[in-house]
């Protein structure tokens, strides 16, 4: 987990997530559904992208975490959790699913890390979002907790797998994850 670049990143995150639950009723659920399908594969065409070597620019900042060495572009990091928060809250996806490939493939985290600080930045995204879908009194709380108890054990036991497989494993596993969500959502 990179402590810092939760810090750095999801305050945006959690700002935007906040505005798109508000505003998430005001669109059209084709808007919606489009915005959705899109934040799947917009991500995952950077997740398998080759990284040239990340140089020190003045928007990164180098980022040691146990065995991996990053240097981590925090602009660009705080637009892709701004984007991510926006889009989460508009569609209710927690964000990880754009974040994730986003900072693997662009930003140049680490896998490994990429999940681990993704799994700490759900709780916070999706916390925003709720608030403001309550807001907006768009919230089913008794319809929710049955999905948000299978997030909570899902969650637990992905982070579990995750230590357990290889990055290129990993990657496959987003990859089906997110094209198993998109396959869903254009038969829904």
């Amino acid at each position: 987990i990179d402590w810092k670049l939760i810090l750095i990143v999801e305050p945006f995150t959690v700002l935007f997530a906040f505005i798109g639950g508000y505003f998430s009723s005001s669109l059209p659920n084709i808007c919606l559904k489009t915005i959705f399908i899109l934040s799947i594969i917009f991500p995952i065409l950077f997740l398998f992208k080759k990284l040239k070597p990340a140089t020190i620019s003045k928007f990164s900042i180098p980022r040691s975490i146990g065995a991996y060495n990053y240097n981590l572009n925090y602009l660009s990091a705080i637009i892709i959790s701004s984007s991510a928060g926006l889009i989460s809250g508009l569609v209710g996806i927690a964000g990880g699913s754009i974040k994730v490939p986003l900072f693997i493939g662009l930003c140049g985290v680490p896998t490994i890390i990429a999940i681990g600080s993704s799994s700490i930045m759900i709780l916070l995204t999706s916390s925003s979002s709720i608030a403001g879908q309550f807001f907006h009194s768009n919230l089913d709380i008794i319809g929710a907790l049955p999905y948000a108890a299978a997030a909570i054990i899902g969650n637990l036991l992905g982070s579990k797998l995750s230590l357990k497989l290889s990055e290129v494993h990993l990657k496959i596993l987003i990859v089906t994850t997110s094209c198993v969500a998109l396959v869903l959502m254009l038969i829904a």
